[in-house]
């Protein structure tokens, strides 16, 4: 897996216009002191649906499936993928929080999206997004399907500074 500010499999036109936000910009003071920041991986967050001997997806040769599972108060700093696209599909929980910043013909826009148990949500190539779990009143954790056109892992790119949040586990 990448780490901040390692770009790998990125053309030159893909990181002229990967240009990642700072989820600290994005969140209040009380969240920040609340958060734990992760990157999830497979064996904590993430499990593998998809892989050999899992039948859940047996005819997927080129998409990856994998089952997300998230704390209340955790949040998965901004990144981009330079040649996936994602869906994600909350399964169980709700108040699932993604921030995207798009780029459409040369706008520059954030857009704070909010998905309840069963919504899905399209996230582009190239389209940075950050993810939070705060729900008001649900304790449990929230599990997410993320269906992604590939299951190359090294093409993700983290917004600055994303080491130093995780090691910290907040942002004080």
């Amino acid at each position: 897996m990448s780490v901040a500010g390692t770009q790998q499999h990125v053309d030159k036109t893909q990181k002229a216009t990967m240009k990642i936000p700072n989820v600290l910009d994005f969140l209040t003071k009380a969240e920040r002191d609340r958060a734990i920041f992760v990157r999830p991986t497979l064996g904590k967050e993430l499990e593998a649906v998809d892989g050999i001997g899992h039948n859940f997806f047996p005819q997927c040769l080129f998409l990856s499936a994998k089952l997300m599972t998230l704390q209340k108060g955790t949040v998965i700093p901004f990144h981009a993928h330079a040649n996936k696209e994602k869906f994600y599909l909350l399964l169980d929980g709700n108040n699932l929080q993604v921030t995207m910043a798009t780029n459409e013909k040369g706008r520059h826009e954030i857009r704070t999206v909010e998905l309840m148990r069963g919504d899905v949500l399209f996230i582009p190539t190239v389209c940075p997004h950050c993810v939070r779990y705060c729900p008001q009143h649900y304790p449990d954790p929230c599990k997410v399907l993320v269906i992604a056109s590939s299951q190359n892992s090294d093409d993700i790119y983290w917004e600055d500074g994303v080491e130093a949040l995780i090691s910290n586990g907040s942002s004080q």
